[in-house]
């Protein structure tokens, strides 16, 4: 089955943007590359959790 995946930090930098705008256009799951500005090879503990929670809490995966 098709899957249909987003750049979501060409959105928003801002997380909850990314997740807002994803939901409102029936996009499950978001090719993540960038929160806050901070590419994800960067990302520490704590915003790597926060973003794991909000995803989660969104109904939303990595793709």
């Amino acid at each position: 089955m098709l899957k249909l995946a987003a750049f979501a930090d060409e959105i928003s930098p801002n997380l909850d943007e990314q997740i807002r705008v994803c939901q409102a256009n029936g996009v499950k799951q978001i090719e993540l590359r960038g929160v806050n500005q901070i590419n994800v090879l960067d990302f520490d503990l704590g915003l790597r959790k926060e973003i794991k929670r909000k995803l989660a809490d969104s109904g939303m995966v990595v793709a």
